[in-house]
């Protein structure tokens, strides 16, 4: 089973914004050394032609001792997701 750290934002989402919304997520669990600060997830659920109230989330993996096998059967499917990788 996979844990994240997320953050949800509104609007029509630039490259930009996707890494300015990780950065500011990545400071709000500072504290937290078991989340994977250094990768992180997008995910938007409205479909392109919905102009307003656009839900974005930014989501950054929790360390796990044992990691889980791919394809275990507890994923859970949204509507586009991609991932990225940001150095500091």
């Amino acid at each position: 089973m996979y844990y994240f750290s997320f953050r949800v934002f509104e609007g029509r989402a630039t490259e930009t914004d996707w890494l300015e919304e990780s950065h500011r997520l990545a400071e709000l669990v500072k504290k937290d050394v078991s989340i994977d600060k250094s990768y992180y997830y997008t995910a938007w659920y409205d479909p392109p032609y919905q102009l307003f109230h656009r839900i974005n989330e930014i989501w950054m993996v929790k360390k796990t001792e044992k990691q889980p096998t791919p394809n275990a059967g507890n994923e859970q499917i949204v509507s586009e997701t991609k991932d990225h990788k940001f150095e500091n």
